[in-house]
């Protein structure tokens, strides 16, 4: 069984909103960038400089 088949299966039993949680965490994964660092947007890297 490859690992696509084993994750659709698990995804599968899992009721809907945890499904949800799955695909969110899907879509953070790809999100970011090559260095495996996540995005930060400008509003979080300004947070604190009263811009």
């Amino acid at each position: 069984m490859s690992t696509w088949e084993m994750i659709v299966e698990e995804v599968r039993t899992l009721p809907p909103e945890r499904q949800k949680e799955v695909l969110d965490f899907v879509e953070f994964i790809k999100g970011r960038d090559s260095s495996g660092r996540p995005h930060r947007s400008p509003a979080g890297l300004w947070a604190g400089l009263g811009v």
